[in-house]
């Protein structure tokens, strides 16, 4: 893990024990504050002694600026912290003051995420920030085992979410191990999808690929009964078209006949009328 995702996973840590203080009684505050004085000390002490002075020696001058403001916010998160190591829950200040330490701690590491980070990884490559990743976690657990701090379990502290998002920004190899499937796996499954397999007694069952090419063939049937009915119902629709075409022909001729004709009886009388 490379030193970006090492830092972002302690944060996240970090923060899922602020939920809890915000979401809890404060008869619970003593044991979730041993946790999270545990956690930021830890997370300081790494990036004080290795991540801060590497930006420092290597990073440009808007980094350095951004670094050092880091470092007097741990200056303030490290003074709240030694305030409340020395009171109770029943102390008024008590709440008051986990309360702006929980503050304090969310600007700062917004500040980093947002500022610092994007600026480290555009200096630094990723072959340099995996080297660093690596020198960060060995002094993590070499600080932890000499303040006899108990790690927090990561799997736990991020919940589904964040270890969801830790498989997808981890380097992959080209295989996913969570939805990989064994040879054996895959020979279990092919029976229920009805294209057969074989049975626990090696067996070949063909029940499947029977089931399966009675539909192909009733499919194909469907099919081929479609497309016969098809150019019959066609062909009925151009015949009628075409009787309705020469009624409507006759009727048109006899209509013109019908107003001919009278006009022929009118001309007849007519002329006989003029021979009188």
């Amino acid at each position: 893990m490379n030193a970006i995702d090492l830092l972002k996973e302690d944060h996240d840590i970090v923060d899922a024990l602020f939920k809890e203080v915000e979401s809890t009684t404060p008869s619970r505050y003593p044991p979730l504050f041993k946790r999270i004085k545990g956690e930021l000390d830890t997370h300081a002490h790494v990036e004080e002694t290795i991540f801060y002075p590497t930006l420092l020696k290597k990073g440009d001058a808007e980094l350095a600026d951004i670094v050092k403001e880091g470092i007097e916010e741990h200056k303030q998160i490290k003074m709240f912290l030694a305030e409340l190591e020395g009171k109770t829950p029943k102390n008024e200040q008590f709440e008051a003051r986990i309360k702006v330490l929980i503050e304090d701690t969310r600007h700062h590491v917004k500040e980093e995420e947002n500022e610092m980070f994007p600026l480290v990884e555009d200096q630094f490559t990723e072959t340099e920030l995996e080297k660093l990743g690596a020198e960060l976690e060995k002094e993590k657990k070499k600080f932890q085992s000499a303040n006899k701090i108990k790690p927090e379990n990561r799997e736990k502290a991020l919940g589904p979410i964040g270890k969801l998002v830790r498989i997808l920004t981890e380097p992959s190899d080209g295989r996913d191990k969570e939805t990989e499937r064994s040879p054996a796996q895959t020979s279990k499954t092919r029976p229920s999808s009805g294209e057969g397999g074989k049975s626990s007694n090696g067996k070949a069952t063909r029940k499947g690929a029977k089931v399966v090419a009675g539909s192909r063939g009733a499919a194909k049937g469907k099919t081929d009964a479609k497309s016969k009915a098809a150019p019959k119902s066609k062909n009925t629709s151009t015949k009628s078209s075409k009787r309705k075409t020469t009624t409507k022909s006759k009727s048109s001729t006899k209509a013109a006949s019908a107003r001919k004709s009278p006009a022929r009886g009118s001309k007849t009388k007519t002329g006989s009328r003029a021979s009188r």
